[in-house]
Order: C-alpha cells, then sequence, then structure tokens
C-alpha cells in the first residue's frame, strides 16, 4: 500500500470543501479542508481536490455549516432564494395556490380547484357557470348546457356537481 503525502491526493468529508486562496481563513492552509458555510453544502464522499461547496437551490435553505445537503421547504411553501440560511425564506403559495411538494420553487405552487391562472402566478375564481375540480393551471370549463352553476353570485365551482339542470331541463 502506497501512502499519501500531498494534498490533492486526500479528500475531504462531505459537507467541507477545499480551501484556495479566496476561502481561506486565518491560520488556514491552501488545500487543507474547511467547513461549508451556512446556506452551502457538498455531498460527495471524500471530495476530490477541488471540489468546493455549493450554494443551498431554490426551494431549500442550509442553517448550519459543514452541511452534505440542504433543508427542504416543507409543503405548500416556496423559496427562490439560492443560499438560504433560514427557513423563514420558505413561504406561503400565494393565495388560492398550493405546492404538495417538498422543496418547492415558486413555480411549483399551482391553483387550487375553483380557480385558475398560471403556476406561480396570481390565482382568480373560476367565472359562474364554469367550474374546475383539479389543481394547476387548467382553464374553467362551462358547465354542460342546459345547466347552470348552483352559486350564482360567486365562482369557485370546484366540481362539475356544482352545475344544476337549468328549469325545464333533467340529468
Amino acid at each position: 500500500m502506497t501512502l499519501s503525502t500531498g494534498a490533492r491526493a486526500c479528500g475531504c468529508d462531505p459537507g467541507w470543501e477545499r480551501l484556495t486562496q479566496s476561502s481561506l481563513g486565518a491560520a488556514q492552509k491552501i488545500g487543507a479542508c474547511g467547513p461549508c458555510a451556512q446556506g452551502k453544502y457538498q455531498w460527495g464522499l471524500r471530495a476530490d481536490y477541488g471540489l468546493q461547496c455549493s450554494d443551498c437551490e431554490a426551494g431549500k435553505y442550509g442553517i448550519a455549516a459543514s452541511a452534505s445537503a440542504c433543508q427542504d421547504c416543507q409543503a405548500g411553501k416556496h423559496s427562490k432564494a439560492t443560499g438560504a440560511t433560514a427557513v423563514s425564506t420558505c413561504v406561503d403559495c400565494p393565495s388560492h395556490s398550493n405546492t404538495s411538494q417538498i422543496g418547492s420553487t415558486l413555480s411549483n405552487c399551482s391553483c387550487q380547484p375553483g380557480y385558475t391562472g398560471t403556476n406561480g402566478g396570481n390565482c382568480t375564481a373560476c367565472p359562474v357557470g364554469t367550474y374546475k375540480d383539479t389543481p394547476g393551471s387548467a382553464e374553467c370549463i362551462v358547465c354542460p348546457s342546459c345547466s347552470v352553476a348552483l352559486n350564482r353570485t360567486a365562482g369557485c365551482s370546484s366540481a362539475s356537481t356544482a352545475c344544476e339542470c337549468s328549469p325545464g331541463y333533467t340529468g
């Protein structure tokens, strides 16, 4: 077995990076391993020389130094920040939208049933006489002919059962 004596031959543990001139702190040497800062991670096992810590992606945050992974925003929340260091960067999806995914970005927030709009954008209630029974950006569907929406004064119909037959019609 050959022993390694050069800095390039040794790797850093996950959550640590190889120090460079720009990342040196007091009493540190180029080539030594140093911990990833908050909001950064390095996941490789025994990282090769030169592998540096990366910013946490949007939808994630890193609250601890020397992290090998970032934490996900919980379902129903999103974040557009990269390199985030606090869970407070994860905020609720816009009104009348939601996401069931963890680690979401704004574009993962989709309109709830009864509302339409672009993912990550404003969601508006389905107009009277229409309904939408699935989440997402699909358009509201017009109630079948010879029927009207049960709630004639406001939108938000979320199912085809919200449509009733017009007087004189059955079905």
